[in-house]
């Protein structure tokens, strides 16, 4: 692989419900947010849709390429999280399943 990558899992907790967020990081291709609510299905960052066919390996499992978006972008939406538990507006979210049938989460 030889890139360089990072991982971290944040929760928030209010009024008893936990919500998290998996953030990872890769070098080349950003970072790749996945939002869940618990007891709903997860949100995933859209970066570029065109590459959602494309899968890349950053650490020890694989993720279609265009669920990465850009460090400003990860930054706004983990911000967001962090104050108020919420998907940040100012990117896009997607649903797993709508990805394309051979693009990985």
């Amino acid at each position: 692989m030889g890139g360089e990558w990072s991982e971290a899992t944040i929760k928030f907790e209010s009024a008893g419900e936990v919500r998290t967020m998996i953030v990872l990081s890769d070098k080349r291709h950003g970072f790749y947010l996945k939002f869940i609510d618990h007891g709903d299905e997860p949100w995933l960052s859209l970066g570029d849709q065109k590459l959602l066919g494309h899968n890349i390996t950053p650490d020890d499992w694989e993720a279609a390429a265009g669920l990465f978006v850009d460090r400003i972008q990860a930054f706004s939406a983990v911000s967001t999280f962090l104050k108020t538990g919420k998907r940040s507006a100012n990117i896009e979210w997607i649903r797993p399943d709508a990805l394309p049938e051979h693009a990985n989460h």
